[in-house]
Parts: C-alpha cells; sequence; structure tokens
C-alpha cells in the first residue's frame, strides 16, 4: 500500500472515531432533545406489551418504529439513539465509496461537511428516523450511480418504511434510469418494485387509520424552518460562494455536475411537502447529499474550506429569523443547545420520577416536556387512545391515577397557581415542596412552564 492509498483510508478512521466520540455526551441523555423521540419510544415499549404496530404520531413510520422495539427494551435510549449513530456511519460509508468511483472533487471536505453537518449530527444521536432514511436514500444514490436500478429501487422502498415522504426519491431514480438506459419498460420495472416494497413495508401504518396529519406551513415558517437546514448565515454564505464560482467561470460548469438532474429532481420533491407541513428543519435532510454534492462539484478548495467553516460555526453560534421576520437574533448554536436542552429533560425527568404527590397534581403545561417525565406509577396515560387525543395524552400523562377524572384544563377542580417572575434552578426542589410555578431551562428554550396545584387533597 503507498501513501497515497493510506492517506484516504487514515482521514475515513479520523472521521468515524471523531464521529463515535462526539457522540457519547448526547446518546446518554435521553432519547433526544425533540419529543417525537420520546414518542418513539413510549410507542415502542406499548408495542412490546401489546403485540401489534402502535403509531408514535402523525402517518406513522412503521419500519422504524418496529425495528426499534428490542433496541429500546433491551438498551434503553443509549441502545436506540446508537442506531442512528450507526445511521451517519452507513452514510460516511457511502460517501467513502463516491470518492471511490471520482465522483467527488473534494472529497475529504464533502464528507467531513456532511458527515459533521450540525443538524446531521444532532439527528444523529437521537432515537428518530431522520439518520436511517438519509442512510437509506444516500445508499440508494450510490446504488444507483454504479447502474443497480433495482438494489436504488429496492433501498428506496425501504427509506419509504423509514420515513413514508421518501417515496419521493422513487421519481429521479425511475427518471434517470429511463432516460439513461433510453426504456420506459425498464423504468416502469424499477418503479413498479420501489412502489411494492414501500406499500409493504409501510403497511402496517394502514392498521392504525385515519393518519393523524395536520398542515404546518404559514409562508414566513416555511422561509424560517429552510433556513434552519443549514443555518441562516450559513445558506447565505453558501449560496454567494456558489454562485461566484458559477459567474467566474464558463456557463458550461453547470453541466459537468455528476447528476445534477438527479439533484435537482430530489431538492424540488422534497420541498412539495416541506411547503405543506414545514413543522421541522430536519424534514428537509434527504437533500442534504444533492446539496453538498452540486455544490462541492461548482466551487474550489478555499471556498469548500469557507463554506465547511460557515456550517461549522452552527455547533456554537446561530442566526434565527423571528417569528414576525421583523428581527434577526444570535442564539446558542445549534449543537450546544441540544446538549444544555437534553440535560434539562434529564433534570425534569429525575425529578419527576422521584416525586410522589400528596395530591392530585398536575406538573406541567407544556406537552412538548411532559412525555419525557412520564415513567413514575403516579402518572398515568391510559384512557386516552384515539390518536385526535394525542395533544391530550401528552397532558394528561402528567396527572396520577388518582386525578383521572379531572381535565388538566385549568378550571372546575383546579386552583392555577400563578407564573413565577424568578426562576427556580433546582427542579427537583421545586417539584418536592410542591409547587411548580416555573422551571429554569438552561438552554433557555422555555422561559417558564406554569404549573397547576389542585385546590383540594386526595390523601
Amino acid at each position: 500500500m503507498n501513501a497515497g492509498q493510506r492517506r484516504p483510508r487514515a482521514f475515513r478512521l479520523a472521521l468515524v472515531v471523531a464521529v463515535v466520540v462526539a457522540s457519547v455526551p448526547f446518546v446518554r441523555l435521553g432519547f433526544g432533545v425533540d419529543i417525537d423521540a420520546w414518542l418513539v419510544a413510549h410507542a415502542a415499549d406499548r408495542m412490546l406489551h401489546a403485540g401489534h404496530y402502535v403509531r408514535s404520531r402523525s402517518a406513522g413510520f412503521p419500519l422504524y418504529e418496529i425495528g426499534i422495539v428490542p433496541f429500546v427494551a433491551l438498551g434503553g435510549w443509549i441502545a436506540s439513539n446508537l442506531v442512528s449513530v450507526a445511521a451517519l456511519l452507513v452514510v460516511a460509508k457511502q460517501l467513502f465509496a463516491l470518492e471511490d468511483m471520482g465522483e467527488l472533487r473534494h472529497p475529504r471536505l464533502t464528507q467531513a461537511l456532511v458527515v459533521l453537518l450540525p443538524i446531521v449530527f444532532v439527528n444523529a444521536t437521537s432515537t428518530m428516523d431522520y439518520l436511517p432514511g438519509l442512510a437509506l436514500v444516500t445508499s440508494a444514490y450510490v446504488a444507483h450511480r454504479r447502474d443497480k436500478p433495482h438494489l436504488a429501487a429496492l433501498l428506496a422502498g425501504l427509506a419509504c418504511g423509514v420515513r413514508p415522504t421518501n417515496v419521493l426519491y422513487l421519481v429521479p431514480i425511475v427518471v434517470e434510469t429511463a432516460r439513461s438506459k433510453r426504456s420506459l419498460a425498464l423504468g416502469a420495472k424499477v418503479l413498479a418494485l420501489g412502489l411494492a416494497v414501500g406499500l409493504v413495508v409501510f403497511s402496517p401504518a394502514f392498521t392504525v387509520m385515519p393518519f393523524d396529519l395536520e398542515p404546518v406551513a404559514p409562508s414566513l415558517r416555511v422561509v424560517r424552518q429552510s433556513a434552519g437546514l443549514l443555518g441562516l448565515v450559513p445558506t447565505v454564505g453558501c449560496v454567494a460562494l456558489a454562485l461566484a464560482a458559477f459567474l467566474g467561470k464558463q456557463s458550461s460548469t453547470i453541466r459537468r455536475v455528476p447528476s445534477l438532474w438527479f439533484h435537482a429532481w430530489v431538492v424540488a420533491l422534497f420541498f412539495v411537502p416541506f411547503a405543506w407541513n414545514s413543522d421541522e428543519p430536519a424534514y428537509l435532510l434527504p437533500i442534504v447529499p444533492s446539496l453538498v454534492l452540486v455544490f462541492e462539484s461548482l466551487v474550489d478548495e478555499r471556498a469548500m474550506i469557507a463554506a465547511g467553516a460557515l456550517l461549522a460555526s452552527r455547533h456554537f453560534v446561530d442566526v434565527e429569523i423571528g417569528p414576525t421576520g421583523a428581527r434577526l437574533s444570535i442564539v446558542r448554536g445549534l449543537t450546544l443547545h441540544t446538549l444544555s436542552h437534553r440535560r434539562f429533560q434529564m433534570d425534569l425527568r429525575d425529578a419527576a420520577t422521584s416525586y410522589r404527590p400528596l395530591r392530585p397534581t398536575y406538573l406541567l403545561d407544556h406537552p412538548d416536556l411532559a412525555a419525557v417525565a412520564t415513567h413514575n406509577p403516579e402518572w398515568s396515560q391510559e384512557g386516552v387512545e384515539d390518536p385526535h387525543q394525542r395533544a391530550g395524552l401528552l397532558r394528561l400523562s402528567l396527572l396520577p391515577r388518582s386525578a383521572d377524572e379531572w381535565m388538566p384544563d385549568c378550571g372546575g377542580e383546579f386552583d392555577c397557581v400563578r407564573r413565577c417572575n424568578a426562576p427556580i434552578t433546582d427542579v427537583t426542589a421545586a417539584i418536592t415542596r410542591g409547587r411548580v410555578e416555573c422551571i429554569e431551562d438552561r438552554s433557555e428554550a422555555f422561559r417558564a412552564l406554569p404549573g397547576l396545584l389542585p385546590s383540594r387533597s386526595t390523601r
């Protein structure tokens, strides 16, 4: 083995080690900062005991939700989070394969940029379907580039079972296969294979219909969440670098980008459902490899380094668009925010798990944090099976069993405790005093969490 062969292997090993080491502080801190990760874990626990498919949210993500059950059951959040870490390593492996195929102009920078991108990394340490889905669609793209359309369709179909919108990845595979082979019949076969696989792996979701889907897409939110994929400043900077590179060269440059139309199809198609529901920037994760591969084909090494610095800065500092779009705010970076908030979730969970109420107490009036603290025999999730009452489930989960008849609507039997002005930093002490007027979130994501205290004791 010569020195030229050793260098890529050394870099690849270093990148893998960096991912594994960096993930250690995160995988130990619960199922993830996104409440959906905790809902996936709760669904896994219910499936284990019920013996049938249980949807975690929205339309369901059956292949992932069923596949994650043994990891949640046997290893808790560490095991289930490591599934996402492993999926990120699969993404890295596919990027290494693209280098071996001669597809990357700046292989090391491109590989590091994708694998260590803040939104990719933070989702790779959570019990979420984003990274397994990304691993499958990236593998499908590599299979397509290796002229294996049936394998590409199979992988895209499997990705549909992880996230149903991944079925869109079939479109560029089918279109480009039919065009390059000049065979509509082959394109039809590839489409049929992908759809058949997708239908099979998604089929458990049909047992729990109707789907719980709601559009969340005011125009400003779409802009804000789109910027949240890479970060506002990195997005603007990368667009400027790409335009400068394109305008500084001949117009034929764009035609030399490998699989340009494939990537254009991917970006355009995934923005369609995102325009309908833009609840999370991570919905756009499947387009990240396409964006990066087009970008790295256009720019030189210095521009890649500049782009990498801009994108990496979001680990530590970020700029957000305000709710009205009228102002920008400098905030803590995505990775630091995630680490801080996950520590807060664990503090909250520990406090609520150890607390034994002397009276029926509704601890938190915040549904996103309620599911984090449900592992306490005093809290009940029973009686709310209707998927349309899912929001109510999160609130009811923090009611003691002795208070199941009360609804957390701050009325009737409840006497609302006022919101406090000064934060309580000791979560455990606040709860054990029987008053949770507000809890300081170290990530500053939530300034105050109101507490409700019933007016009469049951013990």
